[in-house]
């Protein structure tokens, strides 16, 4: 009687080292878990840190696009104006050269009827 209690007593404590050793190691792999639940959260964070810095330099590139374009149009604008004023300063110019042109023609025929009248005037004198 003595050995079956001794062997229902080594089978006892076999069973609760091997439960023991069971629960070690369902609490190593339940802290792995733990831990990776933890790095999986910490990840995501990150992850959506990264979506919303995406999302900004979207719309600022958007933005700055735009920016941009309505620059080209300034300058375009502001070319067509300088041509502008090119032109009418060239029409300006040519104007006064003409105006001066006919200063210039309407001297030589004074001094020309200058000359005439003075060749006139010395002939009869």
């Amino acid at each position: 009687m003595n050995l079956r209690t001794r062997s229902k007593t080594l089978k006892m404590t076999s069973k609760d080292a091997n439960a023991d050793s069971t629960l070690i190691k369902l609490d190593t792999v339940l802290a792995k878990m733990d831990d990776l639940l933890k790095s999986r959260d910490l990840q995501e964070t990150k992850l959506n840190s990264i979506l919303e810095k995406l999302s900004s330099l979207e719309s600022s590139q958007v933005k700055t696009a735009a920016d941009v374009k309505a620059l080209k149009d300034s300058y375009s604008a502001l070319d067509a104006q300088m041509s502008e004023v090119n032109n009418e300063l060239a029409l300006k110019a040519t104007c006064e050269e003409l105006a001066s042109i006919h200063k210039k023609m309407e001297d030589l025929k004074n001094r020309s009827k200058e000359t005439i009248s003075f060749s006139g005037a010395s002939s009869k004198a």
